[in-house]
């Protein structure tokens, strides 16, 4: 946006009338704009931090781009959890359910249980380099704050 490259010594310039600009006049209010351009500059400073955090998503690609940048680092990968096959306790004949309700009904929603996901511990692995050991509160914290809701995760050093 055009309102985040104001440039403070020329708007202060432009505002000021033509018969008030003396060299003494404008070293006057140089010296009072030092503030607001010292206030612009983390503006802009925050503005970009935050538009770089909106950018992340919780795709896999986005999330280890986000944690080399963070933790500046290029070592940090995530990888899939351990996954196994569920394990289903029917009979032959119970693999094909009968549907016995009336024909104006619609037929039920089968549900299954959240232990039934396949998933053992993790729904992914985050691998970290040892030396980020101390900082293992952060990288929690930040890929908390970009995961999907319900997905678990654990980290591991190497």
């Amino acid at each position: 946006m055009n309102i985040f490259n104001t440039n403070i010594e020329i708007l202060m310039l432009q505002l000021l009338p033509s018969f008030l600009r003396k060299p003494l006049v404008i070293a006057f209010l140089n010296a009072f704009s030092t503030p607001f351009k010292s206030i612009l500059n983390l503006v802009k400073n925050n503005r970009q931090k935050n538009l770089n955090f909106i950018k992340i998503t919780s795709q896999v690609c986005s999330l280890e781009k986000a944690l080399n940048d963070f933790f500046e680092t290029q070592n940090i990968t995530i990888s899939d959890g351990n996954y196994r096959e569920p394990l289903w306790l029917a009979l032959q004949a119970e693999q094909q359910p009968l549907w016995l309700g009336l024909s104006s009904e619609t037929p039920p929603l089968w549900l299954g249980l959240s232990s039934e996901n396949g998933f053992e511990n993790e729904a992914f692995i985050v691998h970290c380099p040892n030396d980020l050991q101390s900082r293992q509160a952060e990288i929690i914290a930040f890929v908390n704050q970009f995961k999907l809701a319900g997905k678990t995760f654990s980290i591991i050093y190497f």
